[in-house]
């Protein structure tokens, strides 16, 4: 046997009591696990031997040296928990073997759904993490960090999520929609954190905003008994113009699984160990009931009879419509200032910028309110869809824009003065000409 690495230990000293029983029969049950994968390639051998070491690390000092100092596995584990990462020679075979395996098990020794998306699910994440774990050369880093290995990690991750939510919804028996949209929904957001956790990035999960009205919405289109009306196929393509226009707008801007939202790395900071439990709750599952409440208005209209056109149908295309250029306008124009080298540090006070401090957040509110209208042009009973359009407004006024407006006092120069003639969402063109005019009066004294 080969001496394993004196910094290969993990965790902390060994627990005592129960705690320490605990993790003592997690390691042997993991370890066994690992073992029979050696010979039958049914199980995901590295993942539990990675576990058993860990829970060794915590419960025997004997058995995790004698994990990591094995023959036959130890080497791999020691360069996994040193942070080496794994050949993608390996990679590739244990990724080749686990859905070979996954697959014929799920096809062949299993019947029920929810069972077979489950597997899936399984290996799903662990292919999201072996194809995450960094690797031992500047090449593997890069690759990892960079922006090709980011997409299809993010893409691969939202798949996933999409089809264990269709397969946990069709498995539970509920029939009414806005209860299946919600089991979806959170199934969804479970799968996504899994993959934040795994890639070590919440901002895994930013997509989600976005892309969760379409899937709603397709979800309804697919789900209709008859052909769609004319307001259910103007609300749909609207929700996916949305949907093209804020997802396009992260990914051009996302470097990669290197990058991570400046508000998460807050968290981070503030919360220790717990950064994961505020994760889950605040970057995660917070987003998505916001979404689901403000696709309510989606219910009435795709679910409700068929109604021709009105008037209220052309005030809310207006909006609709109006927020997604007004957003995309202001993505545009920011875009453009901040290539400019020159203006490093300096506040965006142009274009749109110089009506409104967040024209691009305006523009995001503005689309619920127009989703709302839909509702109501469908039947003034379904007032009370607005709650979600409502509920958005609000986290966006006192929890988003000041976050937001508390970095841009601390980073950028003149964005006190900015913030004093500027108006936060709505522009109010007599208050920056109030401001200028006293400027200049002050000035002249």
């Amino acid at each position: 046997m080969e001496s394993p690495p004196k910094n290969a230990s993990v965790g902390p000293p060994c627990s005592k009591g129960p705690r320490r029983a605990l993790w003592l029969a997690l390691g042997s049950v993991t370890l066994t696990l690992g073992l029979v994968g050696v010979a039958l390639p049914l199980l995901p051998t590295t993942p539990f031997l990675i576990v058993a070491a860990i829970a060794f690390a915590r419960s025997s000092e004997r058995a995790h040296r004698w994990l990591l100092s094995n023959r036959v596995f130890g080497r791999r584990l020691c360069d996994y928990l040193e942070g080496r990462g794994i050949p993608w020679k390996s990679r590739l075979h244990a990724l080749l073997l686990l859905w070979v395996a996954i697959t014929l098990t799920a096809l062949l020794a299993i019947d029920a759904l929810a069972l077979r998306m489950l597997l899936f699910a399984i290996a799903g994440l662990v292919t999201l993490h072996v194809v995450t774990v960094p690797g031992s050369s500047a090449w593997a880093r890069e690759f990892r960090d960079g922006r090709v290995l980011g997409r299809a990690a993010s893409a691969f991750t939202y798949l996933l999520a999409l089809g264990v939510a269709w397969g946990a919804v069709e498995a539970s028996g509920i029939t009414h929609p806005l209860a299946q949209i919600g089991l979806g929904t959170f199934v969804a957001t479970v799968m996504v954190f899994g993959g934040s956790i795994l890639a070590g990035n919440s901002s895994v999960y930013d997509p989600y905003w976005s892309l969760q009205p379409a899937a709603i919405a397709l979800y309804y289109l697919v789900r209709l008994p008859e052909s769609p009306s004319a307001r259910q196929v103007l609300v749909v393509v609207l929700i996916l113009l949305y949907a093209l226009r804020l997802t396009s707008n992260f990914y051009r801007d996302w470097p990669g699984l290197v990058h991570e939202d400046f508000r998460y790395r807050n968290f981070r900071a503030s919360s220790g160990r717990l950064y994961w439990l505020v994760s889950f709750f605040g970057i995660h599952l917070f987003p998505t009931i916001m979404v689901y409440l403000g696709c309510l208005p989606l219910y009435p209209v795709m679910t409700g009879r068929s109604t021709t056109l009105n008037w209220l149908d052309g005030v809310a295309t207006l909006v609709t419509l109006g927020a997604v250029v007004l957003a995309f306008v202001a993505d545009e124009q920011m875009r453009a200032f901040r290539r400019d080298a020159g203006n490093g540090g300096l506040s965006m006070e142009s274009g749109l910028w110089a009506h409104s401090r967040h024209p691009n957040y305006l523009g995001e509110v503005s689309t619920w309110w127009g989703l709302f209208l839909f509702a109501l042009a469908q039947g003034l009973a379904w007032w009370w869809t607005g709650v979600g359009a409502l509920a958005i407004t609000v986290m966006f006024v006192f929890v988003s824009v000041p976050m937001m407006e508390r970095r841009a006092l601390a980073t950028r120069r003149g964005y006190r003065e900015y913030r004093e003639v500027t108006p936060m969402l709505l522009p109010a063109l007599r208050r920056a000409s109030r401001a200028a005019d006293q400027a200049e009066a002050s000035s002249a004294e």
